[in-house]
């Protein structure tokens, strides 16, 4: 906000002047497209707080210089005024602010002293033309936003197909993202960032839930798939549907767009082939007549469909010898057999020899048996059966023995399921249904931004408690998924859940205190905010007892999480790959790039609760002065006096360099004697004297 006082041509006030009080008002419209607007607030300005100052630098449009506009800040005598003229719960929003001022300041910018920009060039020489800055900070409260995005693991976006999902969030409220499906793509995993990045390592699975804190403005969730792979799947069938995979084994082709490809049926002495079913929709065909005569194809695969089934169908021959074969499975080592299928393998003539396989469709094979007038259940080693059949023993009966995944489960509670960090929790097994299974052991893991794995459990009824002094490395603040899988002598069941672990801060919690600084290496302590270009400083946590920094009110462990990068000026992203990183700080940074850059990093306490702190730097050009006479250029938007007033200084304190920044106090190399360097003023240029050495 400013306020500007005119005179007339007689050089008289016409309304205001200098040490006046006034009040100040502006009317603002705002829009925040895809936000909305919780409330507003006006905050007074404070040139003595660093954040106030970052807001001001990142905030003008064109890196507009502080340090220009800071001596022409007016006295403010009260706390802003806001008055909400409409748009609160939507995008856009109207207000006026309201602020008392003096109009008194260290220096007044004299709106004709350059010619060039003089708002009135036809007025008199009397006429006079004063600006007073009054800053104010501005705080919207805008609704946290939850982004899905989708993308393939080669980073192409898929919004053509899954379109983005925007969700306002309210602070303790619990945001949950299902991946979409499609024929077309197979979901592999996500990513998610607070800053709208897609930085970090994928993590498989389905993404958590999570429970907005209001530390954050947006969550941004990425996921990912990859390109469904396209199969065909050839199966051979009697006509009553039987599986004939132990004559034709049962096979899968893939399938590549623009490829040709012929499915032909296989013949065998013992069957006639009848004909063909197939689909293209994903579901398997019917067995019902009419067939289609020979083989699928050739045809070029286009990629319209991902899953082809083809099912040949066959005839069992009038012939001398036969193989009869049976499938007997079990549900895990102490599971009982059931007879699953049986299949007939007709022999044209005798003698003969044939080999017989599994089929690994009924489960994993233990065992096999071979007999010549009926089946066995003496199981033997092995897989595949040769079997000879003569005039004499025209038949044979083979029996396949597998051993199925027992269907064995449980269930677990966690107790209670929302707690205050530190609080103790319980993880309680419950309801074993072991179907004939012996129990071993249980154990369980909890995922938040990681996965932790329990040591095993012994015991059904066992429970496993956790306190503040052994809680897993990955317990925080927020929301956590715990599953539980149980081993037995029939194997592994699934993961069982996931249940959620909800664990809130405690109410006495009090984030951590910390300052960040750029600092030179032989002072780590004494941040600096001003410096030449070229010199090489490091930007550190500031390491402080005396101060102290950094410090927990609640004596928590403090971890430093780093420095926001992105969201700085370009410099400030270059830090990326520039100087020597560390835990606390990013060493040997030299300051090659001119103007205002600020960063900020965060810290958090042991339980996730996180600070952040900010700092700035201005780094100014080096200027060069030529003896004996000097003419720098001035600015031509009223800075001319600002810039010479910066010059005199740097010459009254000389003992000074002969090369100089337009800064005081600067240490140089070489030396002028004190008051032989000489300026004369002439308002926007000047002519600086400069002895030799």
């Amino acid at each position: 906000m400013s306020y500007e006082i005119w005179s007339n041509s007689s050089g008289e006030w016409t309304g205001k002047q200098p040490g006046d009080e006034v009040q100040i008002n502006y009317t603002y419209n705002f829009s925040f497209p895809g936000r909305t607007v919780r409330d507003i607030n006006v905050i007074k300005f404070l040139d003595t707080n660093n954040k106030h100052i970052e807001y001001f630098i990142q905030s003008r449009q064109g890196g507009q210089d502080y340090e220009f506009y800071k001596d022409y800040f007016a006295n403010v005598l009260n706390n802003p005024d806001i008055k909400i003229e409409s748009g609160i719960g939507t995008s856009s929003v109207s207000f006026t602010a309201s602020i008392d001022g003096k109009l008194s300041s260290k220096e007044f910018l004299d709106l004709r002293e350059d010619p060039d920009t003089d708002p009135c060039p036809s007025c008199g020489p009397k006429v006079k033309a004063y600006r007073y800055y009054f800053p104010v900070l501005f705080e919207f409260d805008l609704e946290g936003q939850h982004t899905t995005r989708h993308y393939t693991t080669d980073g192409k976006s898929l919004s053509s197909i899954f379109p983005d999902k925007i969700t306002a969030m309210q602070k303790g409220g619990q945001y949950a993202a299902t991946p979409p499906s499609h024929p077309d793509y197979e979901y592999v995993g996500y990513k998610f960032q607070k800053d709208g990045s897609q930085t970090g390592e994928l993590t498989p699975g389905l993404p958590p839930a999570i429970t907005y804190d209001g530390s954050y403005d947006t969550y941004t969730l990425y996921l990912y798939y990859k390109k469904s792979e396209a199969i065909a799947i050839v199966k051979h069938f009697t006509e009553d549907g039987q599986s004939l995979s132990s004559v034709f084994p049962d096979r899968e082709v893939q399938m590549k767009e623009g490829q040709s490809l012929m499915f032909s049926p296989p013949e065998h002495a013992g069957f006639s082939y009848l004909g063909y079913k197939k689909t293209t929709t994903g579901n398997p065909p019917g067995m019902n007549k009419p067939y289609s005569s020979g083989g699928f194809g050739p045809f070029t695969y286009d990629g319209s469909f991902k899953t082809l089934y083809i099912y040949f169908i066959y005839a069992a021959k009038d012939v001398p010898g036969s193989i009869h074969i049976r499938h007997m499975v079990r549900a895990g080592p102490n599971g009982h057999f059931e007879n699953k299928g049986e299949t007939v393998i007709p022999v044209a003539s005798l003698p003969a020899k044939e080999t017989v396989h599994p089929d690994g469709s009924y489960g994993s094979v233990i065992g096999r048996s071979l007999h010549y007038s009926h089946y066995s259940d003496e199981i033997s080693g092995g897989m595949s059966v040769a079997v000879t059949l003569q005039q004499s023993q025209p038949k044979a009966y083979v029996t396949f023995f597998y051993q199925t995944k027992a269907d064995f489960t449980g269930d677990f509670e966690v107790l209670p399921d929302t707690i205050n960090y530190r609080d103790t929790f319980r993880l309680v097994p419950k309801d074993f249904r072991l179907n004939g299974c012996a129990y071993q052991y249980h154990y369980y893991k909890i995922e938040r931004n990681g996965t932790f794995t329990t040591p095993r459990v012994m015991g059904q009824t066992a429970e496993t408690v956790y306190s503040i002094g052994n809680y897993p490395w990955i317990i925080g603040v927020g929301q956590h998924l715990v599953y539980m899988k149980i081993k037995t002598t029939c194997g592994e069941s699934d993961w069982i859940g996931p249940k959620p672990l909800v664990v809130k801060g405690p109410a006495t919690n009090s984030p951590p205190q910390f300052k960040i600084g750029f600092v030179h290496p032989d002072r780590p302590t004494q941040p600096v905010y001003e410096v030449v270009e070229g010199t090489v400083l490091d930007l550190m946590v500031i390491f402080d007892d005396s101060v102290p920094t950094p410090y927990d009110p609640d004596g928590d462990t403090l971890y430093f999480n780093g420095f926001d990068l992105e969201r700085g000026t370009p410099f400030i992203q270059s830090l990326r790959s520039k100087g020597v990183h560390s835990d606390v700080g990013i060493h040997q940074i030299t300051m090659d790039s001119v103007g205002y850059h600020s960063v900020s990093g965060t810290m958090r306490d042991e339980f996730g609760l996180t600070s952040s702190a900010s700092t700035y730097i201005r780094v100014v050009p080096k200027i060069r002065f030529r003896s004996p006479h000097v003419r720098p250029k001035s600015s031509r938007t009223g800075r001319c006096r600002r810039r010479l007033s910066i010059a005199a200084e740097a010459t009254a304190l000389w003992g000074g360099p002969s090369t100089i920044a337009a800064m005081s106090g600067r240490t140089a190399v070489r030396y002028i004697p004190t008051g032989q360097a000489k300026i004369s003023s002439c308002k926007c240029r000047c002519t600086f004297t400069i002895p030799s050495v």
